[in-house]
């Protein structure tokens, strides 16, 4: 009757607004309200008696909502207090905590705003706790009470001032809507940013800790997957602790990004991600078990180069010539490059490169013969080897050698092999890039 915004001037709407609310009859909200304006002496109007009643019989009638909306972000002003606000939440980071003067704490930053614009509103302690019980996400309308004004770096923020307090409210689609970038795992595409997924967290592995500038930071990979495919994903400092002791749970990943890594697009979580417990009922993501039917077998002759998540079952024919290894940073993974007899990592910097297995080999399984190539814990894996032990033969053995023996090691093995089509880019070939691998 009312429509998503009741209309506080008209006493008849808050009169069936509060009928509705309460359950009781629209005569009897009648005859409170005349009371109501028979106590005040004729002083009340109709509109005004009802909002009063609605407030006895803790009716909310979006009275605070309807007031605060009238305040605006764009007239916000450095020094402001005792505002209130309707906001639309853009983006929330992750909570940081800290210590000063001894005593500890935890702030929380947000970026909210109206239709008028954006100010990144910040929050503390008990705050943060509330906003984390109340799991509140990005898309999300907060009523704000109570907050002041101050300036950051020369930008506005909000914060909430003494008694103040933050509500989340129902949506009546009168905010901006932020823009989606909720995407599925095999949507990931090279090069996306501030990007959401929902699903499940695999194997966690540990935690490496590597010198940056001023301090030291840290690394953990771990398997996420949905129920369209899985994912190698990293978190890097601060987003560490957040997937600590989540393995198995389903979760919500936002202000992910993506990069090319030699497995194919991985997934990112760096300073702005934040990982959110999602409802695994509600899900319908597999557990850990069922993940692994998330491949589909596939015989190589019915490969594409672009598919992802094929599983094939083939055996090896041939150990393909190749180095063997690249030098790559033992902290972060990625390529160590010699610049004046030191390696280098983008990331890292100096670093001391460790041998990152590389093995081709070609797979026939009767309908056709196609490359795979197997990388680090996967070319390990096939060949039954230790890192320390595949770096000791490298170092004793010529690269001839090795491919020799190795092919000797691996001919006629049969194998299960998961992972991702893609073409050579240096032979120009289409081949699997191994990511999972089961030896028969």
């Amino acid at each position: 009757m009312w429509g998503l915004a009741l209309d506080l001037e008209n006493a008849e709407e808050v009169i069936a607004k509060i009928a509705s609310e309460s359950g009781r009859a629209e005569d009897e909200i009648r005859g409170l309200v005349e009371k109501k304006k028979a106590k005040f002496s004729g002083l009340l109007t109709d509109s005004g008696a009802a909002i009063m009643v609605a407030k006895e019989l803790n009716v909310n009638i979006g009275v605070e909502s309807a007031l605060a909306k009238k305040n605006k972000v764009s007239g916000l002003k450095d020094g402001m207090a005792n505002i209130d606000l309707v906001v639309r939440v853009l983006q929330v980071f992750p909570p940081k905590e800290f210590e000063k003067a001894g005593k500890k704490g935890v702030l929380c930053n947000l970026v909210v705003g109206d239709e008028t614009g954006e100010v990144r509103l910040t929050l503390w302690h008990g705050y943060v706790k509330k906003l984390v019980e109340k799991n509140v996400k990005k898309g999300d309308v907060l009523l704000l009470k109570n907050c002041f004004v101050s300036s950051y770096n020369q930008k506005r923020q909000v914060s909430l001032g003494y008694g103040g307090e933050f509500f989340l409210e129902k949506d009546d689609g009168s905010l901006p809507q932020p823009e989606p970038n909720d995407k599925k795992i095999d949507e990931l595409e090279e090069g996306m940013n501030d990007v959401s997924v929902i699903g499940r967290i695999g194997r966690i592995f540990p935690v490496k800790e590597f010198e940056r500038d001023g301090g030291t930071g840290k690394v953990a990979n771990f398997e996420f997957f949905d129920s369209g495919g899985k994912i190698r994903a990293t978190a890097w400092n601060d987003s560490v602790a957040q997937i600590e002791g989540m393995e198995g749970k389903v979760v919500r990943l936002e202000g992910a990004y993506t990069k090319k890594g030699l497995r194919g697009v991985e997934l990112h979580l760096g300073w702005r991600a934040r990982v959110v417990e999602s409802d695994d009922k509600k899900s319908g993501i597999p557990k850990e078990a069922e993940a692994e039917s998330v491949s589909t077998a596939k015989k190589i002759s019915e490969l594409h180069e672009g598919d992802k998540f094929v599983e094939v079952n083939g055996r090896v024919v041939e150990v393909l010539d190749g180095r063997l290894f690249f030098n790559a940073c033992p902290k972060c993974g990625s390529k160590a490059t010699l610049l004046d007899e030191k390696f280098v990592c983008d990331k890292c910097g100096e670093v001391e490169a460790k041998k990152n297995p590389v093995l081709g080999v070609m797979l026939d399984d009767t309908s056709a013969q196609m490359p795979a190539t197997f990388f680090g814990e996967q070319a390990l894996q096939l060949l039954g080897m230790e890192q320390d032990d595949f770096e000791a033969l490298i170092e004793a053995e010529t690269v001839e050698k090795n491919l020799k023996d190795f092919a000797e090691k691996l001919d006629g093995k049969e194998v299960v092999v998961r992972g991702y089509v893609r073409k050579n880019n240096y032979s120009g070939e289409t081949e699997i890039v191994a990511k999972e691998i089961e030896k028969k």
